[in-house]
């Protein structure tokens, strides 16, 4: 059965006994007693997340849950709905794991949304929402979620960390003391990321893998409306994407701030950059294309691949090798590329090992080697209205 709102949690058994519930909750440790709680707002322990249960508006509160506990949840569904406030205590938080529901929704515009945060006012005093379970029908739409993340735990380095699956819609995610949103290296299936805010993070607002970079905003199905993302206040204001092998085809959506890139992606699918886009790679990194790549722009505003220290050599560059990529040709028109040829055999800014590529309307700069490195003389290019500036070993090598 289905509990719905819990109006009194009587303390009719003994304390102990709400230790350790729902397969390993962690109970926090105030004798009994929940501090700042002013409104009378219902209390609930690990123990009553047991079964299914429905969290939504107590008329007349402003306060109208609070959780004294770190919730460990399988096989149970947990809503939260329409406007209600939850609050937690310190170290509290919730992890669904890979049998439960997530269900934390409000209709954005109907009702009012639903407020996740600390029952005290402080960046990283409760931990934040964990998701392990993936599930197609996993929702968090119409939510605030203030004040959460960790710097120590790793189960919570972001206010909602994700190694599942969920769809986030339509929220904010405040002040956290950490990342904003984590997705760890290995996630689920049911992903969706659009129309969310993400302000004053500790670090990053978006960790995320190369592969599912894409997921961030774009078109929601199947209504085909595109959504904007918006971030500000974060330290940095840039998009966090870890080294992966990207087997399927990725888009790069322009987000408003840049994308970070701390090591090699690797794209075996078609990889798509959009207008404005700018990526930034770290010392050491590369883009590695072994499929095809779409960066063009034709609105006047260039795509842009540089180096995180704008030092000439500060990253490897872009590496196209698509022999086995058929007939298809990959195309950079209008883009900029510059501080690339970092110390690695055969660098440049771009560096052409097979396949059929189109550069046009182009800046190649700042180059430690090459602006263009061709290493097979067989390779069809095409080389239009391009300007090379200051690439130290020439601005386009055949070697």
């Amino acid at each position: 059965m289905k509990a719905t709102k819990r109006h009194n949690i009587f303390l009719l058994i003994p304390f102990l006994l709400s230790l350790y519930a729902c397969g390993g909750g962690e109970k926090n440790n105030f004798d009994g007693q929940v501090p700042n709680n002013p409104e009378g707002a219902t209390v609930l322990g690990c123990n009553d997340f047991n079964n299914d249960i429905k969290l939504e508006d107590e008329p007349g509160r402003q306060v109208d849950y609070i959780i004294d506990c770190l919730v460990i949840v399988d096989d149970i569904e947990i809503e939260i709905i329409d406007g209600a406030v939850v609050e937690f205590t310190e170290n509290s938080g919730i992890i669904f794991k890979q049998g439960s529901r997530v269900n934390i929704f409000a209709l954005a515009g109907a009702v009012p949304k639903v407020i996740l945060r600390g029952n005290q006012s402080q960046s990283g005093y409760w931990k934040g929402i964990r998701i392990e379970s993936d599930q197609g029908s996993n929702f968090m739409q119409g939510v605030e979620v203030h004040g959460a993340g960790s710097k120590s735990d790793s189960r919570f380095y972001g206010a909602v960390t994700i190694s599942g699956g969920v769809k986030l819609r339509d929220s904010l995610i405040n002040n956290s003391a950490n990342y904003g949103v984590y997705y760890e290296d290995d996630i689920g299936t049911w992903n969706e990321f659009s129309n969310m805010e993400i302000t004053n993070s500790a670090s990053y607002p978006v960790r995320i893998g190369a592969q599912e970079v894409g997921e961030l905003g774009g078109a929601i199905p199947p209504l085909g409306i595109t959504v904007v993302n918006a971030y500000s206040g974060n330290n940095p204001d840039r998009i966090k994407v870890f080294s992966e092998v990207a087997e399927k085809s990725m888009t790069f959506r322009n987000q408003g701030i840049p994308f970070e890139i701390d090591s090699t992606i690797t794209a075996n699918g078609i990889l798509s950059i959009e207008d404005n886009v700018e990526l930034i790679f770290k010392s050491g990194s590369r883009l590695v294309v072994n499929l095809q790549i779409s960066a063009w722009d034709d609105g006047g505003d260039p795509i842009i691949f540089r180096s995180h220290d704008d030092v000439a050599g500060g990253w490897q560059g872009i590496l196209i090798d698509t022999e086995d990529g058929g007939d298809g040709w990959s195309t950079l028109d209008n883009v900029i590329i510059e501080n690339g040829g970092e110390e690695i055999f055969g660098s440049a800014n771009v560096s052409i090992a097979s396949g059929n590529v189109k550069i046009r309307n182009s800046i190649i700069q700042n180059s430690r080697t090459c602006g263009v490195r061709i290493t097979d003389p067989g390779i069809l290019s095409t080389d239009l209205n391009n300007t090379y500036l200051n690439n130290q070993a020439g601005h386009i090598c055949e070697n």
